[in-house]
């Protein structure tokens, strides 16, 4: 018998995970979203989502609690939820909100796993998805104590399978990087298709050609990435002829320190989500 899942909120994240739920064959009957304006919401009431604006009858009705807002939202999302939570699981895919942060909101009287309130307290997991999710190519990093993996993680992974792939993290402190990795990486690849394309136009290609030839190429060298088997060092190899055209491009972006830049724009992706974990 499958659980019940609640949606706090009805942003993109929220709908991908809701839609994919449903395309795995997730009983529309097992879904139920919170949301303020629920008739704006137009895509999950055609699928039969059940929309309600009553966080705390979501959570009462519900086996498994997700929270989907924008992190500042979260305190008044989780307002007067705590007796309803309790014994349940919340996942949360708000950035930045740390576990103890979140056991807080749900009124979790102590954050250890032999505590005298283990039955009552609410289970937390607190995951980072990206913008993938939305077309089901998603990557997820998951984090949960040991006890709350044996008794949740199993349909966790469910759910975020659902947008793609997930690892687990065993070390919270780690999800900071998971952000600055592949909660932020999109970016990164977009900044990439957009310099490319930017070159290639002022080297005298038509913007539509520009656009299709970078789109492909980053499209197949992940795939040839993602199926091969090999690491990218050795698939960078692979295409760089000795005094060839690739090296010379290769040695450019030597000669401007690219392996720097990347590391230093993960650190301050990384030490951003730190201080905006503080400042919540």
């Amino acid at each position: 018998m499958q659980p019940t899942i609640g949606v706090i909120g009805a942003g993109n994240m929220a709908t991908s995970v809701v839609l994919g739920l449903l395309k795995k064959g997730w009983s529309v009957q097992d879904l139920m979203v919170s949301c303020r304006l629920p008739e704006k919401h137009i895509e999950l009431s055609q699928q039969g989502v059940q929309l309600i604006t009553d966080n705390l009858l979501l959570a009462q009705q519900s086996d498994v609690i997700i929270l989907a807002t924008k992190p500042q939202q979260a305190p008044d999302a989780l307002k007067g939820l705590q007796t309803a939570l309790e014994g349940k699981c919340l996942i949360s895919v708000a950035a930045g909100l740390s576990t103890q942060v979140l056991v807080q909101l749900t009124g979790n009287p102590q954050f250890t796993e032999d505590s005298q309130f283990a039955d009552k307290k609410c289970s937390i997991i607190r995951t980072m998805p990206n913008t993938p999710a939305l077309i089901g190519q998603g990557i997820t990093g998951l984090f949960a104590t040991e006890a709350v993996k044996k008794d949740f993680g199993n349909i966790c992974e469910q759910i975020f399978d659902s947008v793609g792939q997930w690892v687990w993290i065993e070390d919270e402190t780690l999800m900071d990087v998971v952000t600055a990795t592949s909660g932020s990486g999109p970016a990164y690849v977009f900044l990439l298709a957009e310099s490319m394309m930017n070159a290639s136009i002022k080297l005298g290609m038509s913007e539509d050609n520009a656009h299709k030839l970078v789109v492909q190429t980053l499209y197949g060298a992940a795939c040839l990435l993602k199926n091969s088997g090999k690491p990218p060092i050795k698939l960078r190899e692979a295409v760089t002829s000795k005094a060839g055209t690739t090296e010379a491009a290769l040695q450019s972006f030597a000669k401007n320190n690219f392996n720097d830049i990347v590391e230093q724009a993960l650190i301050a992706a990384r030490d951003r989500g730190i201080d905006l974990a503080s400042e919540l």
